[in-house]
């Protein structure tokens, strides 16, 4: 990592630092979501927070919003930026969809990656969908035009609807 990068990761810190103190202060989490939506893709879940910056390193960083601070961070995420993340209803596992048409699958007690889809898409992977009430499958959706659904105990594609829209498809909800 060269001297610039640890800059550029030291400002961001103590910016989001400030963001979320001042979040957990005024309960504001809106400002704080609008600061993170620019860095491209979050999603929270309990009193945690999870996004990712279109940065060299390429990282996935978990905030404690309720403490102010950096709880770890994910390196080495993709290959490509990163745009979109999802929690599992149980809070063990962490999702993210990327530009390298992957779907990484990141296990919060192991701090580790667990797994990754590879090819899950023939392009950028827009959008992914965790259900609330089950941490089995998680569905994607990307520029492909397709939606896809996916197993996380059998690490598997479960079903594919090719062509779903005329169009790309930008999101996707449960």
């Amino acid at each position: 990592m060269s001297d610039s990068d640890s800059t550029t990761i030291q400002n961001d810190l103590e910016y989001f630092r400030r963001e979320l103190q001042s979040v957990t202060k005024n309960k504001r989490l809106g400002a704080l979501f609008n600061y993170a939506a620019k860095q491209i893709a979050i999603t929270s879940f309990e009193n945690r927070i999870v996004y990712a910056k279109p940065n060299t390193l390429n990282q996935l960083d978990l905030w404690d919003v309720q403490n102010s601070k950096l709880v770890y961070c994910f390196t080495d995420a993709h290959r490509k930026r990163i745009c979109s993340i999802t929690a599992t209803a149980d809070m063990n596992y962490i999702l993210s969809g990327s530009e390298d048409n992957t779907i990484a699958v990141w296990s919060l007690t192991q701090r580790g990656l667990l797994h990754r889809f590879l090819n899950a898409h023939t392009s950028a992977i827009n959008s992914l969908a965790a259900p609330m009430t089950n941490s089995k499958f998680v569905v994607s959706a990307a520029w492909d035009k397709s939606i896809a659904i996916w197993d996380l105990q059998e690490k598997k594609l479960t079903h594919r609807f090719e062509a779903a829209h005329s169009d790309d498809i930008w999101t996707i909800a449960i």
